[in-house]
């Protein structure tokens, strides 16, 4: 068993492996790492030179040890502009993928036929969950008698204040907010048994009423300036 460096010879880059095997049954072996045989394959094996910084170890784990060392020593991790993706001993310690590897996998996993089953599953199991009487009893009875923060609004407008919102979005909450009418029970507990909010888009005069008074529209004007 030995510890050999690969290098290739136009750019002067090194890995770092250790063999099982002797030198002899492994000539042709030049490395087993992903960034090592994209090289390999990049500028070919004629273009690559091993030699045997070690021999003659017998047991595995010196093998892996002395692995870890020359890493160490000769600054073969990808960290340092080289080809060894981990700090050595047949482990994942120092394990740097590059951004594109990560990205790649990143897609495979989003897009793998797996990941959307599983979100189907759990899209379907939420929301039998949440129209089952019982369980939507249950979750009401826990919120009911938590005591909310009295500086509520304060605490939304500081997380809201500041934020440089797309325009495409402010247009899309207007639109949601315009006009948005509740349930007269709902109503009822906010102290407005079925009324909605109205404006007059001229005189820019606004009310509750429980039906549009003549003039107005659905809706309520929001004074952003206001502090």
């Amino acid at each position: 068993m030995y510890i050999y460096k690969t290098t290739n010879v136009i750019n002067n880059k090194i890995y770092i492996g250790l063999s099982s095997k002797s030198v002899n049954e492994s000539t042709n072996y030049y490395g087993s790492g992903r960034l090592i045989n994209e090289a390999i394959i990049k500028y070919g094996k004629e273009n690559f030179h091993k030699e045997i910084i070690e021999d003659n170890i017998e047991d595995f784990k010196q093998l892996k040890n002395r692995e870890i060392y020359w890493i160490e020593t000769l600054k073969s991790h990808v960290s340092f502009d080289n080809y060894n993706l981990t700090l050595g001993g047949d482990g994942s310690l120092g394990l740097s993928p590059d951004i594109e590897w990560r990205k790649k996998i990143s897609e495979a996993i989003k897009n793998s036929p797996k990941m959307e089953s599983t979100k189907k599953i759990m899209s379907e199991k939420a929301i039998a969950t949440w129209q089952n009487p019982e369980y939507r009893a249950k979750m009401s009875k826990m919120r009911k008698g938590r005591c909310a923060n009295p500086n509520q609004h304060i605490v939304t407008g500081n997380i809201w204040r500041g934020k440089n919102l797309p325009d495409y979005v402010k247009e899309k909450i207007r639109i949601a907010n315009s006009g948005k009418s509740y349930s007269d029970e709902v109503n009822k507990t906010k102290g407005r048994p079925g009324k909605c909010w109205y404006y007059n888009p001229i005189t820019k005069e606004q009310t509750m009423a429980y039906e549009c008074p003549i003039g107005f529209i659905k809706g309520r004007i929001i004074n952003k300036n206001k502090s």
